[in-house]
């Protein structure tokens, strides 16, 4: 039987209720005897129950180039957090280091809070490049100037695939920045969209939006009032984009870093532009081809 603290505090009580021996008790308990006598002498010299030693080795240090390496990779990173830092060292310094080693680095040097795990809703996902993309709208305060972004993201990959920083929010802007996202990529089979009237005409009929989507024989989807986490991708985007687009001097150079050099959960901890390009369709990739592109 295991000894815990509730068969030693059992042994004392045994030993000073009845005239059990200690080989009654070890027989009883099926501990050794010996053990029995321990718990027993050193009870009788103290007054109190001897404390047991916490099961498994101590912990091992982490050596202080480790930490150092970690620190560091916080700040050249951005300051991702310990999962996604993970994978960064790995990529950038050929050394794999656990993310708990890397939580327990950050939180000693205080860099990381603790985060409650929330359960979270299973939600669709394309299966390919081109099959969804999202469009979102957002107010931001970028270099102290009011501006409005526009993102349009790739579904089955994250990759955000066109970006503008715009005065104003308008429905020519919004066609736009779609027309110059499907120059470059391609045409996709659907995109998916808030209510807004950027996008949905208010007085009935067709947005402006809406007639060029239609003209290309692209489907719209609109989100549910009631669901607005059908934009969760593009709209945790933008809560990145309030967290780390003012560490970049540029927002290009952000958006590169993005789709190039942060990890996500989502996709198995790979990155955005890899993903685009390996859930492209050979169609796409034709298409690609003979517009000169060429796809690696």
């Amino acid at each position: 039987m295991k000894l815990d603290s509730e068969k030693v505090k059992l042994i004392i009580i045994l030993y000073r209720t009845t005239k059990f021996s200690t080989k009654t008790i070890s027989k009883l308990l099926k501990i050794s005897r010996r053990r029995v006598q321990r718990i027993i002498k050193h009870y009788k010299e103290t007054g109190k129950p001897p404390e047991l030693k916490k099961p498994g080795r101590k912990p091992k240090p982490i050596p202080e180039d480790i930490k150092i390496l970690i620190l560091k990779a916080h700040q050249k990173s951005k300051y991702q957090g310990p999962v996604h830092l993970e994978k960064w060292i790995e990529e950038q310094y050929g050394v794999h280091v656990p993310h708990n080693t890397i939580y327990k680095v950050l939180k000693e040097a205080g860099l990381v809070a603790e985060r409650k795990r929330r359960k979270k809703p299973r939600r669709f996902e394309a299966e390919y490049s081109n099959q969804l993309w999202q469009m979102d709208w957002k107010v931001l305060n970028w270099r102290g100037e009011r501006k409005y972004l526009l993102t349009i993201m790739d579904d089955a990959s994250r990759m955000v695939l066109a970006y503008g920083l715009f005065d104003e929010m308008t429905g020519e802007n919004t066609v736009k920045l779609l027309a110059e996202a499907i120059a470059e990529f391609g045409l996709p089979e659907a995109v998916l969209t808030d209510n807004g009237a950027q996008f949905v005409a208010r007085k009935g009929g067709r947005s402006k939006f809406q007639r060029f989507l239609a003209a290309l024989g692209v489907r719209h989807i609109r989100a549910s009032v009631r669901h607005p986490q059908t934009l969760g991708k593009v709209e945790r985007f933008h809560r990145t984009v309030e967290e780390k687009a003012v560490l970049f001097d540029d927002f290009g150079e952000f958006i590169w870093w993005y789709n190039w050099s942060k990890p996500h959960r989502g996709l198995n901890y790979g990155f955005p532009s890899r993903v685009y390009l390996e859930k492209v369709p050979v169609g796409l990739k034709l298409w690609w081809l003979f517009r000169g592109v060429g796809a690696e």
